[in-house]
């Protein structure tokens, strides 16, 4: 593990645990390091994710699958360090669109 990320715990993006409906979302989640998060499911499979920060720094997030990021329309550089793990750089206010990456 990277030293600048030693103890720091990525966003994990998945359905909630205990419902299993077709298809649902849920907003305005809080996660640690400053960041709100809303999700869309399907059949129990994350299809997308917003996360707005509210502070500048590296945002890691662990996913089942590769993400893409996009910001007003324009793709964000993004790094993969491990299996399933996204990592990218956040401004404060900004809003990310996260979708699955083309395999």
């Amino acid at each position: 593990q990277r030293a600048e990320f030693a103890g720091v715990q990525p966003v994990v993006l998945a359905p909630p645990l205990g419902r299993e409906p077709a298809r649902g979302d849920d907003k305005g989640l809080r996660a640690r390091g400053g960041y709100e998060v809303s999700l869309d499911w399907r059949a129990g499979t994350l299809t997308n994710a917003t996360i707005v920060a509210s502070r500048d720094g590296m945002c890691r997030v662990r996913a089942t699958h590769p993400l893409n990021v996009t910001s007003l329309g324009k793709t964000i550089k993004v790094r993969r360090p491990e299996s399933n793990v996204t990592e990218f750089q956040t401004a404060p206010g900004a809003s990310y669109l996260l979708s699955i990456a083309a395999r």
